[in-house]
């Protein structure tokens, strides 16, 4: 595609959700496979390895060159192509930066001159402009010699041009997205927006703050053929390929009964499918199990490399009491690399281990994290300026963006085995304490001599022992810790209990025996970022 970002174009600009990109078939197989075998290939495999797979969908926008213009011109907002180049979103004076699409600031958003200003470059679609012109360019699209793009032909034909997508909030200062547009979701104007459009004029489709969020700002008319689309796409690959969970990109964005058609129907087909929501927002947790997802996102990767700030231990300790899982996790495809902020690789480790063990918390890893890779795979959240040139300048790879050039992780990392062995290690250990995990009655979480103490620890009680976990947060110094066993069960911290330890972070075995005190506490030795696990039996 044209009008693609980087190198490859962005996953999220998605042109036909119904067929894999080609460019993801390997070379080796020849013509012995298709790209869809290989999909279904994978999928099995993974089932043979006890693992399950979960795609990324993207129902609220699509590729400004969407395979789906051709047939659906109506699903989509024009502009004339000469507004291009100036369109993005319409600042709005006295209000502040980045405010939530709610009816509460429409007020002053359509008093903007520069929203009426935007609103007033949208046209109709061009199917509807010249029914006959569009059947001309229909035929010359399909023909077998046309090689131009469908955006190309609307432009020669019509002079008019796809808008493309931006932020839902207000005064967002991100310009627009030139590679995505959003579908059409409803056939009318929203209906908290329609008394202050009324008073402006006649306006056609558009994009704006209030139709970006149209879960806040539903219209009266659903685009019913577009939802069975939308909707139709999971069970696609369920049927097809066997998928078995699935994350929905800006569901919060989304209508709440196109919500519930989407999960709806996979649930029809699989009731144990897994629905990731994309919410940041730990606050909307229980609302969104009462949609039917499954876990969030939620805001681990803001708050987990924040150590020093008390923000690790924050999220560590808050996170059982939840009403839905999420994510335990220091970086995305779209953040800082751990291994490239403060603490460095020291940092990227201690997360990753100990997030096996955060209660009511699913680890995560971000591919390439379990070898340290510096570069960001975008620099969507939390990032700096120069986030993109993580890497050496002399490096071929300098100032790449994975999700959209071609990129190849640093696999040879000189310790590129340590983390994968200690992730092992501690992944059998989770397993052997789901039970327990999965029990708010089983979980201690443990104390220390200070509330600002450099470390965070749970305790997880089986049948006839506790497991306890615990770190040095400090990720620049070695230290002595005093852990409190005064919450965990009697049973398990009399004076004179030693703790057997099974586990090192840094392969660190004691020289001494930590043993419960008088007091029902110890003291314990650890390396910078050390994560270790004890076990007492009853």
């Amino acid at each position: 595609l044209k009008d693609k970002k980087g190198e490859l174009g962005s996953p999220y600009g998605v042109s036909n959700f119904y067929a894999l990109d080609e460019g993801l078939k390997d070379p080796m197989t020849g013509d012995l496979t298709s790209v869809n075998d290989e999909f279904k290939a994978f999928v099995e495999a993974a089932h043979a390895l006890d693992m399950k797979v979960i795609i990324d969908i993207i129902p609220r926008t699509n590729s400004v060159n969407s395979d789906l213009i051709i047939e659906h011109p109506d699903w989509f907002y024009w502009i004339e192509h000469k507004d291009l180049m100036d369109y993005r979103p319409p600042m709005v004076e006295g209000l502040k930066t980045t405010l939530p699409a709610k009816k509460e600031y429409f007020k002053e958003l359509f008093s903007s001159p520069s929203v009426e200003e935007h609103l007033h470059k949208f046209r109709k679609n061009p199917k509807e402009v010249d029914k006959d012109k569009w059947k001309v360019l229909v035929k010359e699209y399909k023909s077998k010699s046309n090689k131009k793009e469908i955006l190309d032909l609307v432009q020669e034909h019509f002079g008019m041009t796809v808008a493309p997508a931006f932020s839902d909030h207000i005064n967002d200062p991100q310009p627009a997205w030139s590679d995505v547009t959003f579908f059409r979701m409803y056939l009318d104007h929203p209906i908290n927006s329609q008394p202050y459009l009324d008073e402006l004029g006649t306006f056609e489709p558009y994009i704006l703050f209030d139709v970006a969020k149209c879960s806040l700002n539903p219209g009266a008319k659903p685009n019913m053929p577009l939802w069975d689309m939308l909707s139709g796409i999971i069970p696609f690959y369920q049927t097809e390929f066997g998928i078995d969970g699935a994350r929905i990109d800006m569901g919060h964005a989304l209508p709440v009964e196109l919500i519930n058609m989407i999960i709806s129907k996979a649930k029809a087909i699989d009731p144990n499918f897994c629905f990731i929501a994309e919410e940041l927002d730990i606050e909307n947790a229980q609302a969104s199990i009462d949609k039917g997802y499954n876990m969030i996102i939620g805001d681990g990767f803001i708050k987990e490399p924040r150590v020093q700030e008390g923000m690790f231990n924050a999220f560590a300790y808050s996170a059982m009491n939840l009403p839905s899982p999420l994510f335990a996790c220091g970086e995305t495809h779209d953040t800082p690399r751990l291994a490239a902020r403060p603490g460095k690789e020291v940092l990227a480790k201690m997360l990753t281990v100990f997030n096996h063990f955060i209660p009511n918390a699913i680890p995560f890893l971000n591919s390439g994290q379990e070898f340290f890779e510096l570069q960001p795979m975008n620099t969507g959240l939390d990032c700096k300026p120069n986030e993109a040139e993580a890497l050496p300048k002399d490096d071929p790879y300098f100032g790449k963006l994975a999700l959209f050039d071609r990129y190849n992780l640093h696999y040879l990392h000189p310790k590129r085995w340590e983390m994968i062995e200690t992730i092992e290690k501690a992944s059998k250990i989770r397993t052997s304490l789901m039970d327990s995990m999965l029990n708010p009655d089983k979980v201690y979480p443990l104390g220390f001599s200070a509330p600002w103490d450099t470390a965070a620890g749970f305790g997880y009680k089986g049948r006839s022992k506790i497991t306890l976990v615990i770190t040095n947060t400090d990720v620049y110094n070695d230290k002595e810790h005093w852990v409190k066993l005064d919450n965990i069960p009697d049973e398990f911290n009399c004076e004179g209990t030693i703790l057997k330890q099974i586990f090192s972070s840094e392969n660190e075995v004691s020289e001494t025996d930590v043993v419960v005190d008088s007091t029902s506490n110890v003291r314990i030795w650890f390396k910078k970022g050390e994560v270790k696990v004890f076990e007492i039996k009853a």
